[in-house]
């Protein structure tokens, strides 16, 4: 019996002692957003209300404008929600947005799906004139007022499970603008777009791989010259990345 109280007194402790669960980044308020493909910016008005983890709101064109309506949720840092909206380019159809994004002194950074197809990069900003501010989210080493500086030539590492890669990209970069090349040792070159936003890295293009094009896109940290994130191409394959600037 002695040993049996001993036991459940020691197990009392451990779970006295066990950490909590991460607490959840705050992303209630009003957020400044951009969806950005390689042919074009479609801005955007968030509004985000947080319960624990679940996530709603509305997505809208701008102020005054009726937004759609978002359910999403978060874990950590990391946020996903989805809307339905009309096309803006017309015909009338109803598109299904799906976005998953991480938050950071910076803002939120990620990318977005379209009709459950890889199509861009997200990213957004806190609207302080509406005095919502983040203090749960971790502060960067990076200075919050610049972007990190990419320009240069990277050496990549890609690694989709069952096929790995090593092609070659070459950044422009102009303030928070990105162009630049991304070169395969199979396929050739590519332009790529994209955006730096402190030091959160996004950028896409659209590559031919024997006639289809398959649109793609990175999203990643940069850490000097230094590169880490993820990669979707074009629902084919999805898996991370590094890079190392030459």
């Amino acid at each position: 019996m002695g040993t049996l109280k001993t036991f459940i007194a020691a197990a009392t402790l451990l779970a006295a002692a066990s950490p909590m669960a991460a607490q959840s980044a705050n992303v209630t308020g009003t957020w400044t957003a951009s969806f950005v493909t390689p042919d074009r910016t479609y801005p955007a008005r968030i509004e985000l209300k947080q319960d624990h983890d679940t996530v709603t709101g509305t997505v809208g064109a701008g102020s005054g404008t009726e937004g759609n309506k978002l359910t999403g949720s978060i874990k950590g840092n990391d946020l996903t929600f989805a809307f339905s909206t009309v096309d803006p380019n017309g015909g009338g159809r109803t598109l299904a947005i799906e976005v998953k994004a991480s938050i950071s002194s910076d803002g939120l950074s990620g990318s977005f799906n379209v009709d459950a197809e890889p199509t861009g990069t997200f990213s957004a900003k806190r609207d302080e004139s509406k005095g919502s501010k983040d203090t749960t989210a971790p502060k960067d080493s990076k200075d919050p007022k610049g972007a990190a500086n990419v320009e240069g030539t990277w050496a990549f590492t890609v690694d989709l499970g069952s096929i790995t890669a090593s092609p070659t990209v070459l950044f422009k970069q102009d303030g928070e603008a990105l162009t630049g090349t991304y070169t395969s040792q199979q396929y050739g070159a590519f332009p790529l777009k994209g955006t730096v936003k402190g030091n959160q890295v996004q950028f896409g293009f659209t590559m031919s791989v024997e006639g289809n094009a398959i649109d793609v896109v990175f999203a990643g940290t940069a850490d000097g010259d230094s590169l880490k994130g993820t990669v979707n191409y074009g629902g084919i394959g999805e898996g991370n990345f590094t890079g190392k600037k030459k």
